[in-house]
């Protein structure tokens, strides 16, 4: 149906955007690393490499261009935990909620499902410049429709079972 809703819990480190050249990205699924792939990258940005504040950034990657989406809130890394959740639904507006406030909202029609790949958590498949450093707590991906609102809600004050990855470099297709 080419809807989903994807939420992931996550602490940066306070020199997160202080590595490497592009967005740290957290959860990656898509064809490869060239603007030909489909799928969608889910990630964060700062204003420069020294700064500890970030956006939420998505890439979208639509079989023959790359576009990226960058959140107007700023947060600052504080060490708290952070959640973001990005949704696609009938309607086919790609949301991205920071802490429950919507922050990116975009009309996306074409098809993100990449042929043959694996998700990928912390990095993409082919850079090193874009590693995330932190804390992921959690990943919830659901496929195929996206949950109510309250169900979001419910999931995100729900207190998560804890799953520590801790990243300081790549992991690559789990």
């Amino acid at each position: 149906s080419g809807q989903f809703d994807i939420n992931i819990w996550f602490t940066p480190d306070i020199t997160q955007l202080q590595h490497g050249s592009k967005e740290p990205i957290l959860w990656s699924f898509r064809d490869g690393d060239s603007n030909s792939s489909k799928g969608l990258d889910i990630g964060i940005t700062g204003t420069n490499g020294t700064n500890s504040s970030w956006r939420v950034f998505l890439r979208v990657f639509n079989g023959s261009t790359q576009t990226g989406y960058t959140g107007s809130s700023e947060l600052i890394m504080t060490g708290a935990p952070v959640h973001i959740r990005v949704k696609r639904g009938s309607d086919n507006l790609l949301k991205a909620f920071v802490n429950g406030v919507e922050d990116i909202s975009q009309s996306v029609t074409q098809n993100l499902q990449p042929s043959s790949t694996a998700m990928v958590f912390g990095d993409t498949e082919t850079s090193t410049s874009d590693e995330y450093v932190g804390t992921i707590h959690e990943v919830k991906v659901y496929c195929g429709a996206t949950i109510s609102d309250v169900d979001a809600t419910r999931i995100r004050v729900t207190k998560p079972i804890v799953q520590y990855m801790k990243f300081n470099g790549r992991v690559n297709k789990i």
